[in-house]
């Protein structure tokens, strides 16, 4: 990607079958480097991972806003138009039962569907296209855990069973 001039964090989750093992990450688009990585739950889905990737680039740029050196990132992109709908509407359903697989997963979901009904957020997020050239996908996938589609197009981007609902 060439000649991108915004500050941006981009978030993507990558799930091992639907459900299966889930992980997400941020990586800062102007530099390349990732700035935080989850663990990996033995159990969820790809729109849950999604979901807290928005959730948690939105607490970490919360968390630089009150130290000395504030976040420089102007906006927050994802490819998951349902998790973007889903952190803006506070709301979150789920068809990933409840166990000991899913409980350490199911738990910060609960968290992140409190904490964004009852704070206020102003980092825009935007959705994101996810073509890639093969440089940009081999700087991105790292150790091979990520979908290959890990990368950020700005400037083409717009701004089951009983389900559990946070």
């Amino acid at each position: 990607i060439k000649n991108i001039h915004i500050q941006a964090l981009c978030v993507d989750a990558s799930c091992t079958g639907n459900p299966g093992q889930m992980e997400y990450r941020a990586v800062d688009l102007h530099t390349r480097k990732e700035v935080f990585h989850s663990p990996i739950y033995s159990m969820g889905t790809n729109n849950l991972g999604e979901f807290l990737a928005i959730y948690d680039a939105i607490r970490h740029i919360e968390k630089k806003n009150k130290t000395k050196t504030p976040s420089k990132y102007e906006c927050i992109f994802s490819d998951s138009e349902t998790a973007i709908e889903r952190v803006k509407s506070k709301k979150i359903k789920t068809t990933l039962p409840y166990n000991d697989q899913t409980k350490e997963l199911l738990t910060k979901v609960q968290e992140a569907a409190t904490r964004l009904k009852t704070h206020n957020f102003d980092i825009p997020i935007r959705k994101r296209e996810t073509e890639i050239d093969e440089k940009s996908q081999q700087i991105l996938i790292g150790n091979n855990r990520f979908h290959p589609k890990l990368i950020c197009h700005p400037e083409q981007s717009e701004g089951y069973n009983k389900p559990l609902i946070f």
